[in-house]
């Protein structure tokens, strides 16, 4: 019974082998080393839907285990940004965390399908929203949030840009 004198949290550890206590936590956290990662319970993990506030933003799209997904920013980070200036613009974007990007087509067509949920983005006007993904040299895929349209046009034209990042 010697190792029972060590340090009270060498006991205190034992007892809780023996009284078979655990705790189960899944650390969340955004790729950049300079932020502090969340602690998420893995049981709040498992009831996250579309249209929770959830890692920095809202849920548009989960995968089937329910834990792992894209968020979009609760707002626009720009409503008038040519192409180039969009990517630059989401790569910015932080709102507590550092990986923010700009959707690629897929990305986008899924948080257009789910933009009631996410909220933010009206319907009075069409809205282009640009996508990551290029077309060509000189021209990106955008998205009409008013007609669910996609369509390449010249990256110097003006659209609207909804920073996305995933967890």
């Amino acid at each position: 019974m010697n190792y029972l004198r060590k340090a009270p949290f060498t006991r205190l550890w034992i007892v809780l082998l023996i009284a078979g206590l655990s705790i189960t936590m899944t650390l969340t956290a955004a790729e950049s080393s300079a932020e502090t990662p969340k602690v998420v319970p893995k049981a709040a993990l498992s009831q996250l839907k579309i249209g929770d506030r959830y890692a920095g933003g809202v849920i548009f799209y989960l995968d089937a285990t329910g834990q792992h997904g894209l968020v979009a920013s609760a707002t626009d980070a720009s409503l008038s940004s040519n192409w180039y200036d969009a990517k630059m613009l989401c790569n910015e974007f932080l709102n507590g965390y550092g990986d923010w990007f700009l959707p690629n087509k897929q990305q986008l067509n899924q948080l257009f399908l789910n933009k009631s949920a996410v909220g933010g983005i009206a319907d009075a006007v069409a809205l282009n929203y640009w996508s990551s993904t290029e077309a060509s040299a000189v021209n990106g895929w955008y998205q009409n949030f008013l007609s669910g349209v996609q369509k390449a046009d010249s990256k110097i034209k003006v659209g609207r840009v909804r920073p996305v990042r995933a967890f």
